[in-house]
């Protein structure tokens, strides 16, 4: 017969432990997640990331709904309806220079080479104009400017 020592509220508070029911922890290995729950998430953060838009400051963007022009985004955090509303384009509106070399002949026949340079931007209320009504902006400048030349020499 062995002899089993006792240490008294020690030995009373490891008893105790072994008899309380196990608590659960959790753990992520034993979680099964169904295909529904993945497929309803999965949609959750695409219409999440399709409805926030951030826009960069000095520039602006052109949206459409459902393919006719809806309204303008400026610089911030902005906010589309998903599937409907969609981003056709962005318009810089920082200042930016143009070069434009015209070799022109003047009224007594000498031939001058001549380097404009033109600073441009697009003015906010404008960007609607901009985006849509102009084929290529940086030619059609530079043919007003090389026009506007010719009347001077």
């Amino acid at each position: 017969m062995r002899y089993k020592k006792s240490f008294g509220p020690l030995n009373q508070h490891i008893n105790n432990q072994k008899d309380a029911p196990q608590r659960d922890t959790l753990n992520l290995n034993n979680i099964k997640m169904s295909p529904f729950l993945i497929a309803a998430l999965l949609v959750f953060i695409l219409v999440f990331f399709s409805t926030v838009k951030v826009v960069q400051e000095k520039s602006a963007k052109i949206v459409q709904r459902f393919g006719s022009f809806s309204r303008i985004m400026h610089p911030g955090i902005n906010f589309c309806i998903p599937f409907v509303e969609s981003i056709a384009g962005t318009v810089s509106l920082k200042v930016q220079q143009l070069d434009i070399h015209i070799e022109t002949k003047t009224k007594d026949d000498v031939f001058v080479k001549l380097q404009v340079s033109v600073h441009v931007q697009i003015m906010k209320n404008r960007v609607r104009e901009a985006f849509y009504e102009l084929d290529d902006p940086y030619s059609q400048i530079s043919s007003y400017i090389f026009n506007i030349l010719l009347l001077f020499y």
